[in-house]
């Protein structure tokens, strides 16, 4: 294949009779990327085996899931805090949504990498709304902005996101929760990880990751692993 370059000149840098000259030298080639149409070919060959792979693998595991979803939810149900309560967490949306603040129509909206798209995972879980809080101010704004404050930097995480303050409004909630899955602790995880701890994938799965240089691939057994 062509090779892609990039020509930049160079100028020189010697002195002459107590001068800098001012002819440029020749221009210097930088080799951007190379490789071949057989190499280009191969590459495809081994994305296509890797999605082959981690399709298969989630394929099983989503299979033994759904022999025991039932059991899976009285387990995550028993696993719940009750009565939880919120003291003036923090949410942030943008103004123009101000007149509802606690809208959950943007969690459903399928192009935002969120996990509650439950079909996208498995065709038998249906999609639900989502709500955001965050515990703090500092938090809601971090997570609304996905910039990081740089100690020392004359830029604030808003201009660094092109967000005025002017167009986000930040609310104050409180309340109280009837059911929480708090998957922070191993305690509320360790019924559900006894339900999948046992489950076992096929040798073809087993020796499909071994080709493609994963090892051996791993199945959740403790609350730990899991988190």
């Amino acid at each position: 294949m062509a090779k892609d370059r990039v020509k930049r000149p160079r100028r020189n840098t010697r002195k002459t009779s107590g001068r800098r000259s001012k002819t440029p030298l020749a221009p210097v080639n930088y080799i951007l990327e190379q490789g071949t149409l057989i190499e280009l070919k191969n590459a495809k060959k081994r994305t296509a085996a890797h999605l082959r792979y981690y399709w298969n693998y989630f394929s099983e595991l989503a299979y033994q899931r759904g022999r025991i979803e039932d059991e899976i939810r009285q387990a995550l149900n028993e696993s719940c805090t009750r009565d939880f309560e919120l003291k003036r967490w923090q949410r942030v949306v943008k103004y123009k949504y101000s007149l509802h603040p606690l809208s959950t129509v943007g969690s459903v909206i399928r192009i935002g990498g969120r996990f509650n798209m439950g079909k996208d995972v498995n065709p038998s879980l249906p999609n639900f709304p989502a709500l955001y809080f965050a515990i703090d101010k500092d938090t809601a704004l971090q997570e609304t902005l996905g910039q990081v404050e740089v100690e020392g930097s004359d830029i604030s995480p808003r201009e660094l996101a092109l967000i005025s303050p002017k167009s986000e409004t930040i609310v104050s909630v409180s309340g109280r929760l009837e059911h929480v899955l708090d998957i922070r602790t191993t305690t509320s995880l360790r019924k559900f990880t006894d339900l999948i701890k046992n489950f076992e994938l096929s040798r073809s799965v087993i020796n499909q990751a071994r080709l493609l240089g994963q090892g051996v691939p791993e199945i959740v057994t403790t609350p730990s692993k899991l988190r």
